[in-house]
Protein backbone atom coordinates (compact mmCIF):
# COMPACT_ATOMS: atom_id res chain seq x y z
CA UNK A 1 0.00 0.00 0.00
CA UNK A 2 1.48 2.93 -0.73
CA UNK A 3 -0.07 6.70 0.45
CA UNK A 4 0.95 10.42 0.60
CA UNK A 5 0.68 10.22 3.80
CA UNK A 6 -1.86 12.97 4.36
CA UNK A 7 -4.68 11.29 6.26
CA UNK A 8 -2.87 9.01 8.76
CA UNK A 9 -3.89 11.12 11.73
CA UNK A 10 -7.47 9.17 11.39
CA UNK A 11 -7.12 6.45 13.30
CA UNK A 12 -9.29 4.03 11.41
CA UNK A 13 -6.54 4.73 8.26
CA UNK A 14 -3.89 4.22 10.93
CA UNK A 15 -5.23 0.98 11.75
CA UNK A 16 -5.72 -0.76 8.18
CA UNK A 17 -2.25 0.52 7.00
CA UNK A 18 -0.74 -1.40 9.94
CA UNK A 19 -2.44 -4.47 8.83
CA UNK A 20 -1.08 -4.42 5.56
CA UNK A 21 2.30 -6.11 4.27
CA UNK A 22 3.99 -3.18 2.75
CA UNK A 23 3.20 0.04 4.28
CA UNK A 24 4.69 2.66 2.17
CA UNK A 25 4.43 6.48 3.37
CA UNK A 26 5.52 9.36 1.52
CA UNK A 27 7.78 11.95 2.92
CA UNK A 28 9.93 13.76 0.70
CA UNK A 29 10.91 16.81 2.84
CA UNK A 30 11.20 17.92 6.14
CA UNK A 31 10.35 21.26 5.51
CA UNK A 32 6.80 22.88 5.08
CA UNK A 33 7.78 24.85 2.04
CA UNK A 34 9.58 22.33 -0.23
CA UNK A 35 6.35 19.74 0.84
CA UNK A 36 3.89 22.19 -0.93
CA UNK A 37 6.24 22.88 -4.11
CA UNK A 38 7.02 19.32 -4.80
CA UNK A 39 3.68 17.43 -3.64
CA UNK A 40 0.94 20.13 -4.73
CA UNK A 41 -0.89 18.88 -2.19
CA UNK A 42 -4.63 20.14 -1.68
CA UNK A 43 -4.57 20.14 2.02
CA UNK A 44 -2.21 22.27 4.41
CA UNK A 45 0.30 19.71 5.69
CA UNK A 46 2.65 20.41 8.44
CA UNK A 47 5.97 18.25 8.28
CA UNK A 48 6.36 18.40 12.25
CA UNK A 49 2.96 16.91 12.74
CA UNK A 50 3.68 14.20 9.92
CA UNK A 51 7.31 13.02 11.47
CA UNK A 52 4.66 12.21 14.75
CA UNK A 53 2.34 10.48 13.39
CA UNK A 54 4.92 8.65 10.80
CA UNK A 55 6.74 8.06 14.43
CA UNK A 56 3.59 6.77 15.79
CA UNK A 57 4.04 3.74 13.43
CA UNK A 58 6.45 2.12 16.36
CA UNK A 59 8.94 1.33 12.70
CA UNK A 60 5.84 -0.72 11.00
CA UNK A 61 6.51 1.54 7.77
CA UNK A 62 8.27 2.15 4.51
CA UNK A 63 9.33 5.23 4.28
CA UNK A 64 9.76 6.81 0.45
CA UNK A 65 11.09 9.75 -0.72
CA UNK A 66 11.08 11.17 -4.17
CA UNK A 67 14.29 12.70 -4.87
CA UNK A 68 14.29 15.80 -7.03
CA UNK A 69 15.91 19.29 -8.49
CA UNK A 70 14.52 21.55 -11.44
CA UNK A 71 11.91 25.02 -11.52
CA UNK A 72 7.90 24.46 -11.32
CA UNK A 73 5.99 27.98 -12.07
CA UNK A 74 9.36 29.72 -11.70
CA UNK A 75 9.85 28.54 -8.28
CA UNK A 76 13.37 26.26 -7.11
CA UNK A 77 12.67 22.82 -6.26
CA UNK A 78 15.86 21.16 -4.73
CA UNK A 79 15.81 18.74 -2.00
CA UNK A 80 18.81 17.45 -2.90
CA UNK A 81 20.97 20.63 -0.84
CA UNK A 82 22.77 19.43 2.28
CA UNK A 83 20.32 21.48 4.47
CA UNK A 84 17.61 19.42 2.90
CA UNK A 85 19.47 16.06 3.41
CA UNK A 86 20.27 16.99 6.97
CA UNK A 87 16.85 17.44 8.45
CA UNK A 88 15.21 14.88 5.99
CA UNK A 89 18.15 12.24 7.59
CA UNK A 90 16.77 14.11 11.06
CA UNK A 91 13.35 12.65 10.45
CA UNK A 92 14.30 9.29 8.86
CA UNK A 93 16.25 9.04 12.64
CA UNK A 94 12.89 10.06 14.49
CA UNK A 95 10.66 7.94 12.91
CA UNK A 96 12.77 4.77 12.63
CA UNK A 97 11.42 3.17 9.69
CA UNK A 98 12.19 -0.73 8.76
CA UNK A 99 12.81 0.72 4.99
CA UNK A 100 13.91 3.49 2.94
CA UNK A 101 12.97 3.75 -0.53
CA UNK A 102 14.64 6.50 -2.77
CA UNK A 103 13.99 7.48 -6.20
CA UNK A 104 13.55 10.25 -8.63
CA UNK A 105 11.58 11.15 -11.45
CA UNK A 106 11.36 8.56 -15.05
CA UNK A 107 8.74 10.50 -17.16
CA UNK A 108 8.31 14.08 -18.95
CA UNK A 109 7.90 16.43 -16.44
CA UNK A 110 4.49 18.64 -16.42
CA UNK A 111 3.83 21.54 -18.54
CA UNK A 112 5.51 24.84 -17.19
CA UNK A 113 8.18 23.04 -15.10
CA UNK A 114 11.49 21.73 -15.83
CA UNK A 115 12.47 18.96 -13.63
CA UNK A 116 15.58 17.19 -13.93
CA UNK A 117 16.35 13.44 -12.39
CA UNK A 118 18.52 12.85 -9.69
CA UNK A 119 21.29 10.19 -11.17
CA UNK A 120 21.50 6.82 -9.78
CA UNK A 121 25.16 7.64 -8.39
CA UNK A 122 24.17 10.69 -6.34
CA UNK A 123 21.18 8.46 -4.79
CA UNK A 124 23.16 5.75 -3.86
CA UNK A 125 25.38 8.13 -1.57
CA UNK A 126 21.97 9.51 -0.45
CA UNK A 127 21.52 5.87 -0.09
CA UNK A 128 25.08 5.25 2.55
CA UNK A 129 23.68 8.07 4.44
CA UNK A 130 20.62 6.08 5.28
CA UNK A 131 22.11 3.29 5.78
CA UNK A 132 24.98 4.32 8.01
CA UNK A 133 22.16 5.33 10.53
CA UNK A 134 20.96 1.69 10.32
CA UNK A 135 18.34 2.04 7.86
CA UNK A 136 17.61 -0.24 5.11
CA UNK A 137 17.19 1.73 2.09
CA UNK A 138 16.21 0.31 -1.72
CA UNK A 139 17.05 2.65 -4.93
CA UNK A 140 15.48 1.35 -7.53
CA UNK A 141 17.83 1.18 -11.04
CA UNK A 142 20.61 -0.31 -8.51
CA UNK A 143 21.52 -2.81 -10.30
CA UNK A 144 25.01 -4.47 -10.16
CA UNK A 145 25.13 -4.94 -13.78
CA UNK A 146 24.36 -2.67 -16.57
CA UNK A 147 23.25 -4.47 -19.59
CA UNK A 148 23.70 -4.17 -23.09
CA UNK A 149 20.66 -4.91 -25.13
CA UNK A 150 20.14 -5.11 -29.00
CA UNK A 151 16.81 -4.14 -30.08
CA UNK A 152 15.77 -4.94 -33.97
CA UNK A 153 12.37 -4.16 -34.49
CA UNK A 154 10.74 -6.13 -37.98
CA UNK A 155 10.49 -3.84 -40.64
CA UNK A 156 6.94 -4.92 -41.35
CA UNK A 157 5.32 -1.58 -41.29
CA UNK A 158 6.14 0.75 -38.34
CA UNK A 159 4.00 -0.52 -35.83
CA UNK A 160 6.84 -3.17 -34.92
CA UNK A 161 9.07 -0.35 -34.38
CA UNK A 162 6.53 1.70 -32.55
CA UNK A 163 5.54 -1.28 -29.97
CA UNK A 164 9.44 -1.50 -28.98
CA UNK A 165 9.65 2.53 -28.26
CA UNK A 166 8.15 1.90 -24.93
CA UNK A 167 10.30 -0.91 -23.83
CA UNK A 168 13.29 0.79 -25.11
CA UNK A 169 13.11 4.09 -23.05
CA UNK A 170 12.15 1.56 -20.08
CA UNK A 171 15.59 -0.43 -20.58
CA UNK A 172 17.15 3.17 -21.08
CA UNK A 173 16.08 4.40 -17.69
CA UNK A 174 17.27 1.67 -15.85
CA UNK A 175 20.36 2.67 -16.96
CA UNK A 176 21.22 0.43 -19.91
CA UNK A 177 23.03 0.61 -22.56
CA UNK A 178 20.84 0.27 -25.56
CA UNK A 179 21.19 -0.58 -29.32
CA UNK A 180 18.69 0.04 -32.42
CA UNK A 181 18.97 -2.13 -35.61
CA UNK A 182 16.78 -1.87 -38.29
CA UNK A 183 16.11 0.08 -41.42
CA UNK A 184 16.46 3.72 -42.15
CA UNK A 185 12.84 4.53 -41.58
CA UNK A 186 12.38 2.68 -38.64
CA UNK A 187 16.01 4.25 -37.53
CA UNK A 188 14.16 7.85 -37.82
CA UNK A 189 11.06 7.02 -35.79
CA UNK A 190 13.48 5.78 -33.21
CA UNK A 191 15.89 8.71 -33.57
CA UNK A 192 13.06 11.09 -33.20
CA UNK A 193 11.18 9.95 -29.95
CA UNK A 194 14.66 8.60 -28.41
CA UNK A 195 17.62 10.32 -29.12
CA UNK A 196 21.28 9.50 -27.63
CA UNK A 197 21.12 6.06 -28.58
CA UNK A 198 23.59 3.83 -30.41
CA UNK A 199 21.79 2.42 -34.06
CA UNK A 200 23.11 0.34 -36.79
CA UNK A 201 21.58 0.97 -40.60
CA UNK A 202 20.61 -3.22 -40.50
CA UNK A 203 18.24 -3.15 -43.81
CA UNK A 204 16.03 -6.51 -43.61
CA UNK A 205 13.87 -8.10 -45.78
CA UNK A 206 10.73 -7.54 -47.10
CA UNK A 207 7.70 -10.60 -46.65
CA UNK A 208 6.03 -11.90 -49.58
CA UNK A 209 3.16 -14.05 -49.68
CA UNK A 210 3.43 -17.28 -51.53
CA UNK A 211 0.94 -18.80 -53.39
CA UNK A 212 1.57 -22.29 -52.97
CA UNK A 213 3.59 -22.72 -49.66
CA UNK A 214 2.79 -22.11 -46.28
CA UNK A 215 3.73 -18.85 -45.01
CA UNK A 216 5.53 -19.59 -42.43
CA UNK A 217 7.96 -22.17 -44.73
CA UNK A 218 7.75 -19.20 -47.16
CA UNK A 219 9.42 -16.95 -44.90
CA UNK A 220 11.80 -19.58 -43.67
CA UNK A 221 13.13 -20.27 -46.87
CA UNK A 222 13.09 -16.68 -47.51
CA UNK A 223 15.24 -16.22 -44.24
CA UNK A 224 18.15 -18.40 -45.11
CA UNK A 225 17.86 -17.19 -48.48
CA UNK A 226 18.98 -13.64 -46.88
CA UNK A 227 21.62 -14.95 -44.74
CA UNK A 228 23.28 -16.64 -47.06
CA UNK A 229 24.07 -13.27 -48.98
Amino acid sequence: MLSNATTISNPIIKEALLKVDQNILKLDSAFDSTIKIHNQPKVEIKVEELIKNLHGFNGNVIIQTLFLRGTYNGKVIDNTTPVEINEWLKAIKRIKPVEVMIYTISRDTPHGASLKKIPVSELKKIALMVESIGVKTRVPGNVKKKFNILICPLEWGLGHAARMIPLARCLRDMDNNITIASGEEHLSLFRNELPGLSYINFTGFKPSYSRFLPQYLSLFLKSLFFCSI
